[in-house]
């Protein structure tokens, strides 16, 4: 494991893991400025093209009674879309490494699991997507090199300006409007906004250790996706790693 100073101020990098823009990651300078926001949008739309054609096809295969080639088909898909995620995963923790004394902070999952009721459709979507294991996957990167990883409380994250605190409102999936007239931020990309909000949590003294949990980590199991994709390598790791290192 990489050793950091620990002398120099921190920097927080809010991470917002989502399904428009897979991953924004993003970070406040000395003077509290945003600063270089990395967006992986692309992936997020490949993902969402794979995971829709998994559904569709597989559920057709099923009705021929073609089940055997429906999971052989569907365990290729998954192979392809934990490539990304993985990829995706250590850009992330690259993108903290570059700083002196950075810290991760990511979105609470029991607090994403709790607040997921949007209907059959959306629920199966986001019931299904990879929070946990994208979570896992950059808590042992980051553990790798010495970054720690913090976790807050995602609750108003994307509705909340990052500027004045005041709620807004997202009337695009990418678009961000705050609702005070006397705030200099009238539109701003969500994501990012979200990103700073999660990152502005653990400043203000908010965020939550591993250590602190009592291993009721039921939004680990709700947050795994739902078909074949996490592979041994990756539950030993992260076995081994989250619960030694901080969250």
């Amino acid at each position: 494991m990489k050793e950091r100073e620990t002398s120099s101020a921190e920097t927080p990098v809010g991470v917002d893991i989502g399904e428009a823009s897979l991953v924004t990651v993003c970070h406040r300078d000395e003077r509290g400025s945003p600063t270089a926001p990395n967006l992986w949008n692309d992936e997020g739309k490949t993902i969402r093209q794979l995971r829709e054609t998994y559904f569709t096809a597989t559920r057709r295969l099923q009705k021929r009674g073609s089940a055997r080639i429906a999971e052989s088909y569907g365990d290729e898909l998954w192979r392809h879309i934990d490539h990304i995620l993985h990829r995706v995963t250590s850009e992330v923790v690259a993108y903290a490494d570059q700083f002196e004394n950075p810290v991760l902070v990511l979105e609470d999952l029991t607090h994403i699991r709790e607040s997921m009721d949007y209907g059959t459709f959306m629920n199966r979507r986001l019931h299904g997507w990879g929070f946990a294991k994208m979570h896992a996957q950059i808590r042992y990167k980051a553990a790798e090199k010495g970054i720690r990883v913090e976790t807050v409380n995602p609750t108003y994250t994307s509705k909340t300006c990052h500027c004045c605190g005041e709620q807004g409102y997202r009337p695009k999936q990418a678009t961000f409007k705050c609702s005070n007239p006397a705030c200099w931020v009238s539109e701003y990309q969500a994501d990012v906004n979200a990103a700073l909000n999660i990152a502005d949590r653990y400043l203000s003294g908010e965020s939550h250790s591993r250590e602190d949990t009592d291993g009721d980590d039921s939004a680990e199991e709700g947050g795994r996706l739902t078909v074949p994709q996490d592979n041994q390598a990756d539950a030993d790791t992260q076995q081994e790693t989250l619960g030694t290192y901080a969250s």
